[in-house]
């Protein structure tokens, strides 16, 4: 049983529901528990550094999460989502471990993260759209397997070695920029 307040923050986020839908800032999320009792497929959080967010906490029924410049150190707790969409860019995560099993995703964008490494992504086997640009990685053998992928974007990292993505299919969408290392004569 809810009480008054509960009610109140449940109807306020209620409000800002359209087609299941909502979006987040900073202001909106000193009561974030309350989420979770909504029943929503899409939740954009932006600009919020909040220490209060838990991953945890969100609803099952989310497809689709956006967490973009919110000062995250860690996504642990995601695990239990079915998501399709996850952006997850310009945070402070320096590892993706917990998506490791999240075999429904097919958008996947980790940019500007410190990550050095993306082996987590090897078992996502439907993943069509990968952006880790500027993630500090140098080894995309994790990619080998993903041929599904339509959209990869590896700009601005030190990868050296391209043959894990040689064979893919779509390799001639990918978006790559190699960094030249700078020899002082």
């Amino acid at each position: 049983m809810q009480n008054t307040f509960e009610q109140e923050m449940v109807q306020k986020y209620l409000e800002k529901c359209q087609d299941n839908k909502l979006l987040l800032s900073k202001e909106d999320l000193s009561d974030f528990n309350f989420i979770q009792v909504l029943n929503i497929k899409q939740l954009t959080v932006l600009y919020c550094n909040s220490t209060k967010f838990i991953m945890s906490s969100l609803p099952n029924c989310l497809s689709y999460l956006h967490m973009e410049r919110c000062g995250l150190k860690s996504i642990e707790g995601i695990q239990h989502l079915k998501l399709t969409h996850l952006n997850i860019s310009v945070n402070d995560l320096t590892s993706i471990s917990a998506i490791e099993n999240m075999k429904t995703l097919t958008h996947l964008n980790v940019c500007m993260n410190n990550l050095k490494s993306i082996e987590s992504v090897k078992g996502l086997v439907n993943l069509v759209d990968l952006d880790v640009q500027n993630t500090h990685i140098s080894d995309i053998s994790p990619l080998k397997e993903l041929k599904s992928l339509q959209k990869l974007q590896l700009m601005y990292n030190h990868i050296c070695d391209f043959s894990p993505i040689s064979e893919h299919p779509n390799k001639a969408s990918y978006m790559i920029t190699v960094q030249v290392p700078v020899q002082n004569e």
